[in-house]
């Protein structure tokens, strides 16, 4: 911009620092994040990065949220831009996510981001169980990962899954 170009010449110094308010020194994990959907059980009157009235369009969406107690994590993918799901607006997604049990809740990258990738029940493979807008997968800079250090078990019951319910 005209004010760096007036103010400094190629070589001049520069000092540059970060502060963060609360202070993050301690701080374990940290995720980015578009608009805030749920602030203490409430829809906001507008969304960070939507002027206040206005509606967004249907898209792909990606959000995470905690229950009132925190002691839930609720993940969420909504595929859109497709014949089977057009998506949901931001407003629409926070409806959903309080629905299901969200106090928290924020919207993650969406649109061909949106991607979830799960190990199904009995199996050790990892696949992508959504269906991604643009019909393949993108390289994205953020993820949430949720993995299991529980130690393994006694069996504590048995699923049997069959593609006809009449054979056992």
């Amino acid at each position: 911009s005209d004010l760096i170009t007036k103010n400094f010449k190629v070589g001049d110094p520069v000092k540059f620092s970060i502060s963060m308010t609360p202070n993050a020194e301690k701080l374990k994990m940290g995720l980015t994040g578009g608009a805030v959907l749920l602030k203490d059980g409430k829809i906001p009157s507008g969304f960070s990065h939507i002027p206040e009235g206005t509606t967004s369009t249907n898209n792909p969406r990606t959000a995470v949220g905690t229950s009132k107690d925190g002691k839930k994590l609720i993940m969420v993918t909504v595929d859109g831009r497709q014949k089977i799901s057009t998506g949901l607006t931001l407003y629409d997604l926070a409806v959903l996510m309080k629905e299901i049990g969200c106090h928290n809740a924020v919207n993650l990258d969406g649109g061909g981001s949106t991607t979830m990738v799960a190990r199904k029940t009995a199996s050790t493979n990892l696949e992508v169980v959504n269906s991604p807008s643009e019909s393949s997968l993108r390289n994205v800079a953020t993820a949430i990962g949720v993995f299991s250090i529980a130690p393994p078990g006694e069996l504590e019951g048995l699923v049997i899954d069959t593609v006809d319910k009449n054979v056992f």
